[in-house]
């Protein structure tokens, strides 16, 4: 719009008339700001000259009034405002918008909740929820860590950028940075803890997206061949080949060995896991094989553990048991913590080609064996790796032929 002299004075718009337009038969030009806060030149119409002149009356009264409303605003507070104004102008966003946003932020650090009772609130919630023993402890461990840093911080304050610099600075008990993995693991745990808080309207976003997660390289997986496993049960003393051959045999985990009670071997022949020792926190039920199911019927007691008596052990201090023996049974191996249970996996997979029934076995699912165990083996090495009798491991392989089938007559 062009520039003109009479500012708040109502002009006849003698065109209106010859276009047959009489609501713009006046017409009152003014100065206004825009969205972007900038004084820009604006008009009116209005189809007389005394709707027009009111117009210009009222404008010219707020105008007044606004000047006596600034006449009593310091020099400094003017010169703040400007200055606000224009960082807001590139992202097109004017002072209300940023006061209003401020005022939400300080609302919203009135009723959130410190770090370190957020997670207090969190692991209690978990613990109710009746989640497995070891989510528990990973929960208790990784959020304990963050809670040393950032522990005084509302969760409505902490940023993504600090949780980064965290992640990046964080370092193992050797002194090492976090591998993908750990990094990976870590991220979701504190990831957990912020959308709990947003649940608890603690907090208006999850930070931790914004954290980008870390390339994991897959390895392919190292199976035990059905020789390395006799070597391997023939190496372990009574107290720990029971768990070896139940590793071996059935799709368990180190972690959920360890929990392994005698009253888990049930008498329809199947072992039980239940849900506190799962990973998933879900209870399951895998069938034994007869050589296997013989062999703990034998050595079954009245009560405690598989593994560790009365007391049990930890699972570290029975994966450390299982890789001494397998070092000596195969020096030079590289061992794996659950390569027992992957060999054990791919195995049953290759077997049964059935990804359903052996997901539910394994307590994984059926995308995760097909990406993982799929075509590692062969049917052939499968027969030759469940032959093998904990009982006697370098006894004689005698493999049943399948009965034929009968027609019916």
């Amino acid at each position: 719009m062009r520039n003109t002299k009479y500012i708040l004075t109502p002009l006849a718009q003698k065109w209106a008339k010859k276009a047959g337009r009489p609501d713009r038969a006046w017409a009152v030009s003014f100065h206004r700001l825009n969205d972007q806060g900038v004084l820009v030149l604006a008009r009116s119409y209005f189809r007389s000259k005394s709707e027009a002149a009111d117009f210009c009356a009222e404008r010219k009264a707020d105008k007044a009034s606004m000047g006596n409303l600034a006449a009593g605003l310091s020099d400094d507070f003017k010169r703040e405002a400007l200055a606000c104004a224009d960082k807001l102008r590139p992202y097109g966003h004017t002072l209300t918008d940023a006061v209003d946003s401020f005022v939400r932020e300080l609302e919203l650090a009135g009723v959130s909740k410190t770090v370190s009772d957020a997670v207090n609130h969190l692991i209690s919630a978990t613990r109710a929820s009746g989640c497995s023993d070891k989510h528990l402890r990973s929960l208790e461990s990784i959020l304990g860590a963050f809670v040393r840093a950032f522990g005084k911080a509302k969760v409505s304050t902490v940023r993504h950028q600090a949780i980064m610099a965290w992640l990046d600075g964080y370092r193992t008990k050797q002194g090492k940075p976090l591998a993908p993995v750990s990094f990976n693991t870590m991220r979701r745990y504190v990831s957990l803890l912020f959308s709990y808080a947003m649940d608890q309207d603690w907090a208006t976003a999850n930070p931790v997206r914004k954290v980008k997660q870390r390339k994991v390289k897959d390895r392919p997986l190292r199976l035990i061949s059905p020789e390395d496993l006799r070597l391997i049960l023939s190496a372990a003393d009574e107290d720990l080949r029971p768990i070896l051959a139940i590793q071996a045999f059935c799709p368990v985990r180190v972690a959920e060995a360890a929990a392994l009670k005698w009253s888990d071997i049930l008498p329809g022949g199947h072992l039980r896991i239940e849900a506190s020792a799962s990973k998933t926190g879900m209870r399951r039920t895998i069938p034994l094989r007869p050589a296997l199911l013989r062999y703990l019927l034998k050595r079954r007691r009245e009560g405690g553990f598989i593994y560790g008596g009365d007391n049990g052990a930890t699972a570290n201090t029975m994966g450390k048991q299982i890789k001494a023996r397998v070092r000596s049974a195969l020096p030079g191996v590289a061992w794996e913590r659950n390569a027992l249970r992957a060999s054990s996996v791919s195995y049953r997979l290759a077997e049964s080609q059935d990804l359903a029934a052996t997901a539910l076995e394994a307590g994984h699912t059926p995308d995760m064996l097909r990406r993982q165990y799929q075509q590692l083996t062969t049917p052939d090495e499968a027969v030759l790796w469940f032959a093998v009798d904990p009982e006697n491991p370098h006894g004689e392989v005698i493999i049943m032929p399948k009965a034929k089938s009968r027609k019916a007559r």
